[in-house]
């Protein structure tokens, strides 16, 4: 499946009108620990590689670069390890878990994120309000993504016109691109990271 998503920053007044007559559909907790080579080699290629309460994951653009217009466009691989370690070309070895694996490659963790997640759907789409803990037990960063799921890539950008009218019909204009949580963390705490990310057209200054 392929994850067509636009992240908002939005008032708290915007985030009501946006989840008025929304279902409600869990409350969770996600404990997100990021890896990268020391030479930023996977971001810089806009690729996001993590363990997810214990579960590897790798979003993948689906494009050159997962960043299509105003919204992201990823492939998530969440099947197994094996699978999460080939798509960033990672040989598996039976004996070895996850993160040695990582290590034994030399990759390290670039962050290490809580998210205390509320997920409601609504009209088709899931909204995912994200309040994020950058390290201290305190809300650092607070965002809304509204998301649907396509099956091929030839209908992402129905999905992602679909995105912009919902917005538009709740009163909030898709004009400037929120920065993702792992984003945000890397603006704020590694600047010379975040550098090479706006070098390699990964990130915008917006």
């Amino acid at each position: 499946m392929i994850e067509v998503e636009k992240k908002f920053l939005l008032t708290r007044k915007e985030q009501e009108v946006l989840l008025l007559g929304a279902e409600k559909i869990s409350v969770s907790s996600e404990a997100d620990i990021y890896f990268d080579y020391p030479d930023w080699r996977l971001t810089c290629s806009d690729i996001w590689l993590r363990e997810r309460n214990g579960r590897p994951e790798v979003k993948i653009p689906i494009t050159g670069n997962g960043r299509v217009g105003s919204t992201d466009r990823y492939r998530e691989i969440d099947s197994s390890s094996k699978e999460v370690l080939t798509a960033v070309g990672i040989s598996f070895e039976d004996g070895l878990n996850f993160q040695g694996h990582l290590f034994r490659d030399g990759l390290v963790r670039i962050a290490d994120i809580i998210t205390n997640r509320s997920k409601y759907r609504k009209d088709g789409f899931t909204i995912d309000v994200d309040d994020a803990d950058f390290g201290n037990g305190e809300v650092h960063y607070s965002i809304v993504e509204v998301e649907l799921l396509v099956g091929d890539e030839s209908e992402a950008q129905m999905a992602e016109d679909r995105i912009f009218e919902f917005a538009r019909c709740h009163g909030i204009l898709p004009t400037k691109h929120a920065r993702g949580k792992l984003i945000e963390y890397i603006c704020r705490y590694r600047r010379e990271h975040f550098s090479a990310l706006l070098k390699a057209g990964v990130v915008s200054h917006r």
